[in-house]
């Protein structure tokens, strides 16, 4: 309804306020499909499934932007806004027919009751190292996912879109050997080498202006994101009795939401001031803090 409404409405800020209804009613939907996906996933595979479930994110975004660029051939926003409608509306049948509250495991069977008050109800402190690595990533990262055509407009790159599919076929492959990475490295080891690696594609992308970095920039930038989301998210919801996994998986996705909407806010405000040198290099710097962090969050915990 909104994505429809969206169409209609030309007023800013009637907009506004249906982008904050859309945006609530996707994250939602979002972290009720994670939360399923660890439900019925047995244990022993649960990061494999993890990261699978992942992928089709990263192949619907890379979808969308396809669709995006043939939908508005026209010169018209009109066809988007149907196209999301038509999508989330077949989402929605999909998920009557799931009917998962009646297949739940047998575990879920001796689900405990939430006696939790306070902000407790909301965010679960277990997940908050997690999150808030998934915070400085987020943040880190939104310089390419929103700002990268802008950069290669700048630079008089043909093709700049191809930097888009990189990342998307990246992401897609971080998704899959995430649990691979984590087996052999551990989750420090993968977390702490997969923000170095994205910083040195950022600062290679700043210093170093051609065709090549900024492919590479996007193509490390979408598979160290398809590996560290799925680490995260797994460190978060791993060992949480059944019925705090949503809200651990909760506390991850706001601090990932907050991080997006940060630093599409701080980029902005750099690329005016600085350019985009200067922001590439600050969000590499911001990735390797991430790094350190990550060393001092689980240097202690089982490898």
């Amino acid at each position: 309804v909104t994505a429809l409404l969206f169409g209609l409405l030309p007023a800013a800020g009637g907009l506004a306020a249906l982008r904050a209804v859309h945006g609530a009613c996707f994250s939602a939907g979002q972290l009720a499909g994670s939360t399923i996906n660890v439900d019925v996933t047995p244990p022993e595979r649960q990061r494999l499934g993890i990261g699978i479930y992942w992928v089709s994110s990263a192949v619907s975004l890379g979808c969308a932007g396809y669709c995006v660029t043939l939908l508005t051939a026209g010169g018209s926003y009109g066809p988007i806004f149907w196209a999301c409608a038509a999508a989330a509306g077949l989402a929605g049948v999909c998920a009557l027919l799931c009917d998962y509250e009646k297949k739940r495991p047998a575990a879920a069977a001796h689900e405990e009751k939430d006696a939790s008050r306070g902000l407790r109800r909301f965010v679960e402190p277990a997940a908050l190292r997690p999150a808030v690595l998934m915070f400085l990533m987020a943040a880190a990262i939104s310089c390419v996912s929103l700002y990268v055509l802008m950069f290669a407009q700048q630079e008089g790159y043909e093709n700049a879109g191809l930097t888009l599919v990189f990342a998307t076929i990246g992401m897609a492959a971080g998704n899959l050997t995430s649990d691979f990475f984590q087996r052999k490295l551990g989750a420090m080891w993968t977390l702490a080498a997969s923000f170095t690696l994205c910083a040195a594609g950022l600062a290679a992308m700043a210093l170093v202006h051609s065709m090549a970095t900024y492919l590479i920039g996007g193509a490390a930038y979408g598979f160290i994101q398809g590996i560290c989301m799925p680490v995260l998210y797994y460190l978060a919801v791993h060992k949480m009795p059944v019925h705090r996994r949503g809200v651990a998986g909760g506390t991850v996705y706001c601090l990932l939401d907050l991080g997006v909407g940060a630093g599409s806010f701080l980029w902005g405000v750099v690329i005016g001031a600085f350019g985009f040198a200067a922001t590439f290099l600050s969000a590499a710097a911001m990735l390797l803090f991430a790094a350190a962090l990550s060393l001092a969050f689980y240097c202690r915990a089982p490898q």
